[in-house]
């Protein structure tokens, strides 16, 4: 199945992949959804950048990891974890 990748090189960076939790709405997923801001995550404390947050999407029935959304620092990064499992 294919699915969308975005890295948008912006300050702070922005990595997505896979659905939005808007995508996954329409075609009628029940969806859960995980949204942290950056100011409560550590590492963005340590550097400074708090500004941003990180959210998953995951399939009620499954389990499966929709899709995964990462603005702030090392976003364009971290995302291809989630590209990797996708």
């Amino acid at each position: 199945m294919p699915y969308s990748y975005l890295l948008l090189f912006t300050d702070p960076p922005l990595g997505r992949v896979g659905l939005t939790e808007k995508e996954a709405l329409a075609k009628g997923k029940r969806i859960l959804k995980a949204t942290r801001p950056m100011k409560s995550i550590n590492r963005a404390n340590e550097m400074g950048e708090i500004h941003g947050f990180a959210k998953l999407i995951v399939d009620a029935e499954t389990d499966l990891i929709l899709g995964a959304s990462i603005l702030g620092p090392g976003g364009d990064e971290i995302i291809n974890m989630f590209a990797a499992i996708k």
